[in-house]
């Protein structure tokens, strides 16, 4: 991807926003956000505006997940430039077109972040441990105790987000660029006005 990005993750139950990670493609390390206590909260509002123009935002699910935290935040995430890994792959399984069975397409045309994991980056399926701490965080329980242990398990996505879509972009070479937007803006849970995107 040409474009410099930030890719970010939300953790966050019905209750509040959790934490938050983002990862710059122009920095080695990821930034932590915690929010849960609101004390950088609007520290993280203020670098997501300061990138408003000059970043493409990554992440997976954006209308379930990152669309949603902004909206909480009192961000539009409609005027920020996205690329959803989620919805990408979502297009993929679409246009494969292939007759296989319900556990076949789990394993090979799986839209969880898990799922994409596995398929582009060979790793070995973490579902028990996401599944566990997400517990964690839903319970909205002993937060501040688990801190660190929840930081680092947003931390985990973040640094596989640009990795998945560098690769599903390699996938859609075939495309131009103006097909590719028109198929990604087909897609039912895309947002209606997403800025468009020079692949």
């Amino acid at each position: 991807m040409k474009n410099k990005t930030i890719s970010i993750d939300y953790e966050y139950n019905d209750h509040r926003l959790v934490c938050c990670c983002t990862l710059d493609s122009d920095e080695n390390e990821p930034r932590t956000w915690w929010l849960a206590d609101n004390s950088q909260t609007d520290s993280l509002k203020s670098y997501i505006e300061e990138h408003k123009e000059d970043r493409v935002f990554i992440c997976h699910a954006l209308e379930k997940a990152e669309g949603h935290s902004f909206w909480r935040m009192g961000l539009d995430p409609r005027q920020y430039r996205w690329y959803d890994t989620y919805t990408v792959e979502k297009i993929r399984v679409i246009a494969s077109n292939v007759d296989i069975s319900k556990a076949e397409k789990k394993m090979f045309y799986g839209l969880g972040l898990v799922d994409l994991e596995r398929r582009y980056l060979g790793l070995d399926d973490r579902s028990e441990h996401k599944e566990a701490m997400r517990e964690l965080i839903v319970a909205d329980k002993d937060l501040e105790e688990n801190k660190q242990a929840i930081l680092d398990y947003c931390s985990e996505d973040i640094d596989h987000l640009r990795k998945i879509a560098d690769l599903q972009i390699r996938d859609y070479t075939d495309l131009s660029s103006s097909s590719f937007t028109h198929v990604i803006r087909l897609v039912r849970d895309l947002p209606p006005v997403v800025k468009p995107i020079d692949w």
